[in-house]
């Protein structure tokens, strides 16, 4: 339970944020929403079937609150970070006319 108190700070500002609309904040918020979510299952062991038990439940909610998270990040980043994060992967550097990576050498 202590990560889901550190997280409440970042959860209500997020949560002010999204009512000013602010971009991401709202997938912020509910990532964060998420994660505590993923806590509560956690302590309160809670397993819908024998063979999902609830540290699988826990889990399955963190992915998800982290996929929200990063969602409202890439929002708020805007589409320049989204551009220079492709282009980083599309061009490496140091290629030679084959397309193979160079050794340096």
């Amino acid at each position: 339970m202590c990560s889901v108190a550190g997280l409440t700070p970042v959860l209500i500002a997020e949560s002010v944020r999204s009512l000013l609309d602010r971009p991401g904040a709202g997938a912020i918020a509910s990532g964060f929403a998420l994660s505590a979510l993923g806590g509560v299952a956690y302590v309160a062991r809670v397993s819908p079937a024998p063979w999902l038990t609830y540290i699988d439940v826990a889990h399955l909610l963190t992915v998800a609150s982290l996929a929200l998270i990063y969602r409202g990040v890439m929002e708020r980043a805007g589409p320049e970070l989204a551009v220079a994060a492709g282009r980083a992967v599309q061009e490496p550097a140091n290629t030679d006319p084959r397309g193979w990576p160079s050794l340096g050498t």
